[in-house]
């Protein structure tokens, strides 16, 4: 009967472990809009309340979503030609999402 218990509570870790692992590098690159000569384009990042595997990220005038599902999609479609090591970068990947999504 404990075992239900120990499912849930794996399942939560690495639920929280995904989320940590995505809003630091998130942060991290978005902090990289902050200084010379980007910080006039605002960047900002936000947590989506309703779905918390969800960013809204801001760069200029423009808003989008990046969640866990985008980065999954790109991480699949990077393993059929890259090297593990290489698909296996989430900066490389949230990288390419994020230059992806922002076009004017």
């Amino acid at each position: 009967m404990d075992d239900w218990k120990e499912g849930i509570k794996e399942s939560y870790d690495r639920y929280q472990q995904r989320f940590q692992e995505i809003d630091q590098v998130l942060k991290k690159l978005i902090n990289e809009f902050k200084t010379s000569p980007y910080e006039y384009l605002n960047a900002n990042i936000e947590n989506c309340e309703e779905e918390k595997l969800k960013w809204y990220i801001t760069i200029g005038d423009k808003k989008v979503i990046i969640s866990d599902e985008d980065i999954k999609e790109k991480e699949n479609a990077n393993s059929e030609y890259l090297t593990n090591e290489e698909c296996n970068s989430m900066d490389e990947v949230i990288k390419e999402i994020i230059s992806s999504k922002f076009k004017w």
